[in-house]
């Protein structure tokens, strides 16, 4: 007689474990409306920001990110200013963090205002996050330093763009330094 019984089931119950997690969830929502084809393309551009592809130029956050980080660094600037009762306290998120980093070097992201209060924070930043944001700044200096010079009336958009970067490479990289 053969050692095992039919319909027995392993230590799983016979099922197997689905992927429950948001990028799962995301992905699985991208393939059923594209009918189990290719998933469609990510328009927020959270594939860039997963990969670490910092050179999506096309792709721009939504507002409402946009705002949510204006709220997180305006509250770090007021940190130690006395608060209202309803007013919580400044705490420190990483993902909001990481959204900063990687998109404080767009200025059509990051408006002017905005970008001095990212200064700030930058300056409070320590250890491993500082050292690899100033290395991040001092490679940007070095690939756009590289790029010829264009006349300022002959300038396209995307041209502005790399050379408000530029400035704002060097900043970041004059405060961390």
């Amino acid at each position: 007689m053969v050692g095992f019984q039919i319909g027995a089931k392993g230590k799983m119950g016979g099922k197997r474990r689905r992927n429950t997690g948001e990028a799962a969830k995301k992905r699985f929502k991208l393939e059923k409306e594209n009918d189990g084809g290719a998933p469609k393309e990510d328009p927020v551009g959270e594939k860039a920001a997963v990969t670490g592809n910092h050179n999506d130029t096309e792709n721009k956050p939504p507002a409402e990110l946009i705002q949510e980080a204006k709220y997180y660094l305006e509250s770090y600037r007021n940190r130690d200013k006395p608060r209202t009762a309803d007013e919580p306290e400044w705490r420190f998120k990483k993902a909001k963090q990481v959204w900063i980093l990687r998109w404080m070097y767009r200025a059509d992201v990051v408006n002017k205002a905005l970008f001095t209060i990212v200064l700030e924070y930058l300056e409070g930043m320590q250890g491993t996050a500082r050292e690899r944001v100033l290395r991040d700044a001092q490679q940007v200096v070095e690939e756009l330093s590289k790029l010829e010079k264009v006349d300022e009336k002959d300038q396209t958009l995307q041209q502005k763009l790399e050379r408000r970067k530029l400035k704002r490479a060097f900043q970041v990289a004059k405060i961390l330094a």
